[in-house]
C-alpha cells in the first residue's frame, strides 16, 4: 500500500495496550480499522502465539522481536489495507 492512499489502516505492535492506544488515535482522525481478509488472517495466524487472535489491532506479543517486521509486510501486501 502507498502511504496516504487511504483510510484502512492495520496497527501491529508487541502488546495490546500499545495497539489499542494507536487504534483508538486512528479513530479519532477519521481514519478506519482495516479488516483482513482469510487468506491475511491466517498469514499472521502463523506469527501469533497461542491464544491470540488475528485481529486489528493486531498484538504480537512481549517475545515479538522480528515477526513485528515479518507481520507489518504482511499487512502492507494486504489487499484490504491501505497503510500500516
Amino acid at each position: 500500500a502507498k502511504p496516504g492512499s487511504g483510510e484502512r489502516v492495520a496497527v501491529v505492535a508487541n502488546g495490546l495496550g500499545p495497539a489499542r492506544l494507536a487504534a483508538d488515535a486512528l479513530l479519532d482522525l477519521g481514519l478506519r480499522l482495516a479488516e483482513f481478509d482469510a487468506p491475511t488472517a491466517a498469514a499472521l495466524q502463523a506469527m501469533l502465539p497461542e491464544g491470540f487472535s488475528p485481529r486489528n489491532p493486531l498484538s504480537l506479543g512481549a517475545g515479538a522481536g522480528t515477526r513485528l517486521a515479518e507481520a507489518a509486510a504482511a499487512l502492507a501486501a494486504a489487499p484490504g489495507v491501505d497503510a500500516v
